[in-house]
């Protein structure tokens, strides 16, 4: 039996996020700022899968962040060139 409360369509939409980025997480984590719990600051992090080739950045730019973008250096990453 559904439960009309439940939003279905969000459920769907998050658990298909989770199936792109969910191998990531078992990957190397690299912490790009300092953690901090100001309201004024970004957060990110990567996470690599060297093995596969492949990874992400999740970043936040918190609400009282002077800053309208941010770059960071990432880590672990190889170069990978396909010639045709």
């Amino acid at each position: 039996m559904r439960n009309k409360d439940l939003d279905y369509d969000s459920i769907r939409r998050l658990y298909g996020q989770w199936l792109e980025i969910g191998d990531y997480y078992t990957g190397d984590f690299y912490p790009l700022t300092p953690y901090s719990l100001e309201n004024d600051v970004w957060m990110a992090w990567q996470f690599n899968r060297s093995d596969i080739g492949a990874g992400m950045v999740q970043a936040f730019r918190r609400a009282d962040s002077f800053y309208e973008s941010a770059r960071f250096k990432l880590n672990g990453l190889t170069l990978m060139l396909l010639i045709r």
